[in-house]
Parts: structure tokens; sequence; C-alpha cells
């Protein structure tokens, strides 16, 4: 009763999507025909598997469906075949018969009542069933072939109860198989009567091709509207969850992200893209140098390009190419040094800077001071003042101890990294004495270096 609940909402369900729809005519094929070819085996007074012997004839059919909805079709078809059986207590056996079916069926998709999560699929199961009318005629013999009774040509109802399948090949031709019970209403149908039977029925399983009538892409037994309505829902679940989840919890709904799986605490634009205040190509949080000059070549941790490796960037460079270890200026220019030896010559070498309160040297620091140790390598006789310097936010001692702990860690990197000789350094500090930036506590918080032969 359940069961038959369900198909009838569904059915109704179906009608009125299509008639809200604007008729399915409009959007889908609802017209198709096809044929079958298959055996026919009697299971009545006579009985095609035998005791004695098999009459499994063939048997042939064609057939024209209309759809009315997803659910529901109605189908004409015709068929034709012979009939053959036999039954040992009877005596009798029928060899030479014919059929000539002519029925109307309802066709249930199956696949197509209820929700299955899928808005497409390419099989189909469905049940038959209606009424018709059927013309046969037979002749049956005594197993010695004798004694010959002719049924002469009868016009009978008929009740046809299947089950098929269907798979969609393409959107225009279908594959089915099927199996078929033919109730016959009269007790002639094989020729032999019986008062065991007042009814006879014969099978009739084949395969067939369908071709779909129409010039739309679908044809609508290949739909489920209640798939098509589940699936619009997830969509609509899944676009609302876009506007309101963050995945990357960036303050960017992942509708809009176009960026949606940067690092936490990544800082970004409205669109969800990390930010680039310099605009040259790396991203803040991986950008060692985040604010250099636009429109300058950097490398890919965002520091401005040194290609002759001077500690001068390429876009103040005046000697772009000046031989590796060469001494220079602030603006890239060589610097030769005094020949009588033991005057200071004033000269560029490139800063090291810290964070507060730290004398780490820091991954940021480290081009610059291979500069410094290619420069020194350079220059076997250079020795170099390396000066701490503080921001003037501490105490004073403290600042002169922390600068000295700066310079400290400068020389103790160009020692254990490039294997420099500890008497070609001279540390000292100046704390916060000299504010080379005033405001800017960042570029104050260094170590500076002082040439000498």
């Amino acid at each position: 009763m359940k069961k038959t609940i369900i198909l009838l909402c569904t059915l109704f369900a179906t009608t009125t999507f299509a008639q809200r729809g604007g008729g399915l005519s409009s959007k889908y094929n609802t017209l198709s025909g096809g044929v079958s070819l298959g055996n026919i085996y009697v299971d009545s007074d006579l009985k095609s598997f035998g005791e004695t012997n098999n009459y499994i004839k063939f048997g042939f059919g064609a057939f024209v469906t209309k759809q009315f909805n997803s659910v529901f079709g109605l189908q004409a078809e015709v068929l034709y075949g012979q009939i053959g059986g036999e039954r040992v207590v009877l005596n009798r056996q029928v060899d030479e018969g014919r059929l000539i079916s002519t029925n109307l069926s309802g066709l249930i998709y199956l696949t197509n009542i209820g929700v299955t999560g899928n808005k497409s699929h390419d099989f189909n199961l469905y049940l038959k069933f209606g009424f018709g009318l059927i013309n046969f005629e037979s002749t049956t013999t005594n197993f010695s072939g004798n004694n010959p009774q002719i049924q002469p040509s009868t016009v009978e109802l008929e009740i046809p109860l299947g089950i098929g399948a269907r798979y969609r090949f393409n959107e225009r031709f279908d594959f089915e198989a099927a199996v078929t019970m033919h109730s016959v209403f009269g007790d002639g149908f094989d020729g032999a009567n019986s008062t065991a039977s007042e009814s006879d029925k014969f099978f009739y399983s084949s395969l067939g091709v369908v071709y779909k009538f129409g010039k739309k892409s679908k044809s609508i037994e290949w739909t489920n509207p209640l798939d098509d309505m589940h699936s619009d829902i997830k969509k609509v679940r899944a676009d609302f969850d876009g506007i309101t989840n963050d995945t990357d919890g960036d303050g960017v709904a992942d509708l809009m992200d176009k960026e949606p799986d940067t690092k936490e605490g990544t800082v970004v634009d409205g669109s969800g893209r990390a930010l680039d205040v310099d605009a040259d190509g790396v991203p803040d949080y991986q950008d060692v140098d985040p604010y250099t000059p636009r429109g300058v070549a950097v490398d890919n941790t965002g520091r401005e390009k040194d290609t002759d490796k001077d500690g001068v960037p390429d876009s103040k460079d005046l000697e772009p190419e000046t031989t590796v270890g060469s001494l220079v200026n602030f603006e890239g220019r060589t610097i030769k040094l005094n020949s009588g030896g033991g005057a200071p010559v004033e000269s560029y070498l490139p800063s090291i800077f810290f964070r507060i309160s730290s004398a780490s040297v820091d991954f940021s620091n480290f081009q610059r001071l291979s500069t410094v140790a290619m420069i020194m390598n350079a220059n076997p006789n250079l020795k170099l003042r390396v000066i701490g310097f503080t921001d003037a936010t501490g105490p004073e001692e403290f600042n002169l101890n922390l600068g000295k702990s700066r310079a400290g860690s400068v020389v103790r990197h160009l020692i254990d990294v490039y294997g420099i000789d500890e008497s070609r350094f001279i540390v000292e500090t100046r704390g916060e004495e000299d504010q080379f930036a005033k405001g800017v506590n960042s570029l104050n918080r260094r170590v500076d270096f002082k040439v000498f032969k």
C-alpha cells in the first residue's frame, strides 16, 4: 500500500512539474519506437520445456512508446511468433502453432521514482502491464504423430505483464532486455484442453533496440525531475556555503576568494589575494624586502637583484658589472685602497639590520653578508671595523651591550660560514649614539662596516 501511494505521488509530482515547465514536448523527446527479437515458450496445458523434448520457438515484435512524464508512458506493441510444447500425461504435443499479439501497455520506470542523487543515468528499470488481443492457431498430435486436433484461428483477450531494463547507448538509441508473461483468457491457446487449467500463458524473453524520435537533445524517460530539483538544491546549498564559508580564514568568503588557500595569518586584499605592497610579484608574506621600489627586478624572495654581487642593487648601481669581490662605494663605483696602508678608507658596505631587542642574524641578511665575505676574500689584507647600533628606545647601557652583541653576531657568522680569520675584525659598539634615520627605528637597529687596510 505504501509503495502504491509513493508511486501515485511521484506520478502526480512529475506531471505537475511537466505542466509548470510549459509541456514536456517543448523540452524533451517523448516518442520512441523499436523492434525486438526473442524466444517464446509456453507454460500451460502443454509446456515448451517438455518431459521428452524442448520446444523453444522464436518471435519478433515492433512497438511505439509515448511518454507522458519521466515515470509513465504507454506502449503499443505487435508481436508475432511460433509456439510449441508437449504433455506426456495428455499424450499431446504441438510443434506447429503461431500467434499474433497486439497490446497496449503502461510502462513505469522504477529508476525515476524518488530521489537517487544522480542528475544523469544510463540505466533504466521498468515494469510493463496492460491488455490486448491475441490471434492464434495450432495443430496438436499424440506422440506418435497421429490423431491430429486442429485449433482454428481464434482471438482471445490477453494481459501482458513484464519487467525490462534499458541501457542508453547515446541520445538516439537505447538497448533493452525484457521478459513478458502473456496471460490468455481461454484454454485453447496451446491446442489442448485440461480441467486443471482454465487459461493459458506464454513468456516472451527478448532483446531489442529503441530509437528516440524528435529534435531535442534528451528524452524524457532519461530525466528525473526530483533528481534535477535535488541537484539544484545542492547547487544552491553549495553557493550558500560559498558565501558563508571561509576555508582559509582570511576574511573573504570562498565564493569571492580568488586565492582560497592562502596561509593562515596572511594579509589579503578584498578579493582574497595575498598583499604585494611593492608589486614585485612576490606576496608580502614571502617577501624578505616588501618595500622595494616599483619596477625594479627582484629574485624569487622579493629582494632586489644585485647582478655583480657588490652589495649595491642594480637600480642604484652605476657600475653594474664590477668584478665580484671589488670594493665599491654606495653608487657601486670601484674604490681603490690607499697604498700606504693604515689610513682608514671610508667605503660603502651593506648594513645588516635587526629586529627589536634582537642580536640574531636572520635569513634576510644572508645575501648582504655574502657580499661582505666576497669583498674580504678578494682583498686578503682588508680589515673591518664592525660597529653595532641600536634605536633609542632602551636604557643607554643596555643599548651599548646590545650593539656589541649585534656586531659580535655578524663577525661570528662571517667566521663560521665563510671561514674568514677572526683577526681581520674589530668589534665596536655605539649603542644609540648615531640615529641614522630619525623616527625609523628599523633602520637604526643595524651593524655598519668601516674598512681598514
